[in-house]
């Protein structure tokens, strides 16, 4: 094995599986799922119930409240209990139907993440999306993502670690339903009716065209359908999408406890969970409990090269004291032992070369470009060690380039050439990547 293989194999411990790593280890450790239903919280595998703290239902419960009810519930002011998924009421996501075929769960939702600012302009918070879809059913098939503000997801993960309690996901009550009815039957998924105090919510798979078997969703607030127009228009708009008859109503947590009962589904499954949101605050502890596995297992790896090291060496001082005689022999026999120990410690010197690496984080770096230059369109993208260069157009090419040296993330930018009408070629550098110093430091005298 060269030294470049090596180098390899530390990188990958170091790095792990990623984010999509972190979500698989947060679905799989999952061991509590609590449903918000109107203004109590449920555990569905135990069938209590908490009522929040507030003085009347609300379309959107603070996020303090939910947490509070989860402490009392889970039987929790000081100490953990695991990780937690939340069933939330589907009023507070924007259900959308997308079509990604041949993606991923993990790749579909990257996808949306990046396509937000174009899928729903409107919307000026920073949102996150989870997944319905049916695998079982051909393809190509709709998918429904439901969006949920970030900020959100933050605010709740935080109120529930302020009580010692670790949220992992959150998903909304039908979405986790009808995947695991999917999941179990894999089947069309039945047309299912949520419910509560202030909202309708039907969702349910048809038979398309050839192969396509898509997902619908329609939402309306209970208290809109009084109207008899509205109401009308409610019941078209189903019929057209073959959703006017339920076969699943839902109107309580009692409802959901019995379908699982009755379905056999299970409470917890991790193919589920890992479609859902998961805060970035959870993904990050995720992620340094894996950097400490990963350093333990280093440290073990490297405690016994130096007893493979240390044992034939201390034989030998053993042989010395005893056999004064075999002096040269012995001294003799502990050379390879002493260059193999001074190349382990010269191997040591060299992980700077992994662990100081510019990270150009593309993900942020493409994020940052489409926040800057929407409404334009961008054609053409390259980065090479912190250099980008971007081609594009755009009613103000000059604005472009203005609105890119005031941003924190980029540094000498200039156009590459003279731009076109409006087309542009804008060169520039990431601010916090440095591969000169870098090459400098770790690779003197290299080109």
């Amino acid at each position: 094995m060269t030294i470049d293989d090596m180098r390899e194999q530390l990188r990958m411990m170091f790095t792990g599986g990623g984010r999509n790593g972190a979500v698989a280890a947060l679905a799989q450790r999952v061991s509590r799922n609590l449903m918000l239903f109107n203004n109590r919280l449920h555990d569905l595998a135990s069938g209590e119930s908490v009522a929040l703290p507030v003085e009347q239902d609300a379309l959107v419960y603070p996020a303090e409240a939910i947490a509070e009810a989860a402490a009392i519930l889970t039987g929790v002011k000081h100490g953990g209990v695991g990780c937690i998924q939340l069933l939330l009421p589907p009023a507070e996501f924007l259900p959308q139907s997308v079509n990604l075929p041949g993606l991923s769960v993990s790749d579909m939702q990257a996808a949306l993440k990046l396509q937000a600012v174009t899928r729903l302009p409107e919307l000026e918070h920073d949102l996150v999306p989870c997944l319905n879809n049916n695998p079982h059913t051909g393809q190509p098939a709709e998918s429904i993502a439901w969006w949920l503000p970030t900020a959100r997801a933050n605010n709740l993960h935080d109120a529930f670690a302020a009580r010692a309690m670790f949220l992992a996901a959150i998903l909304p009550r039908p979405a986790w339903l009808a995947q695991s009815l999917v999941n179990r039957s894999k089947a069309l998924l039945p047309v299912i009716l949520d419910q509560d105090a202030h909202t309708q919510t039907v969702l349910g798979q048809i038979n398309g065209e050839g192969d396509a078997k898509p997902l619908h969703c329609l939402q309306t607030a209970t208290a809109d359908l009084t109207d008899p127009d509205i109401a009308h228009t409610w019941q078209t708009e189903l019929g057209q999408l073959e959703l006017s008859i339920p076969e699943i109503s839902l109107n309580s947590a009692e409802d959901y406890q019995r379908l699982v009962r009755a379905r056999d589904l299970p409470v917890l499954d991790a193919a589920v969970s890992q479609r859902a949101i998961f805060p970035e605050a959870a993904l990050a502890a995720r992620h340094q409990i894996d950097r400490g596995k990963r350093l333990q297992s280093l440290l073990k790896v490297a405690a016994a090269v130096v007893a493979i090291i240390m044992v034939p060496g201390l034989y030998q001082s053993w042989q010395l004291a005893s056999l004064g005689s075999k002096l040269e022999d012995l001294r003799e026999a502990a050379t390879e032992p002493r260059a193999s120990q001074s190349a382990v410690r010269d191997f040591e010197t060299q992980w700077g070369v992994l662990t100081e690496f510019p990270d150009q984080d593309v993900i942020e770096v493409m994020l940052a470009l489409q926040r800057v230059i929407n409404p334009g369109v961008l054609s053409s993208f390259s980065i090479d060690k912190g250099s980008i260069s971007i081609e594009g157009e755009s009613n103000d090419p000059q604005n472009v380039l203005e609105m890119l040296e005031q941003h924190p993330l980029f540094a000498e930018v200039d156009f590459a050439r003279a731009t076109n009408n409006n087309r542009y070629f804008i060169d520039l550098r990431l601010s916090t990547v440095n591969f000169p110093a870098y090459q400098e430091w770790h690779f003197p005298g290299q080109r």
